[in-house]
């Protein structure tokens, strides 16, 4: 079995506004990706206007 490695990503939106840039989040996803790191969960707070997203990729 191969052991994982995971990370959490949070991209928080602006304060005052409460917009969130998905420009920014894919981005980062996409730096992740090319590191080996995928998608496994995702959830929005909508509370705090922040996206979290949960990576995975096999142990370096």
């Amino acid at each position: 079995m191969t052991d994982k490695q995971y990370k959490v990503h949070v991209e928080k939106g602006r304060r005052l506004t409460g917009s969130f840039n998905p420009q920014n989040l894919e981005a980062a996803l996409n730096s992740n990706a090319a590191d080996g790191w995928h998608v496994v969960s995702s959830t929005w707070r909508s509370m705090t206007s922040e996206v979290m997203v949960i990576l995975e990729r096999d142990a370096q």
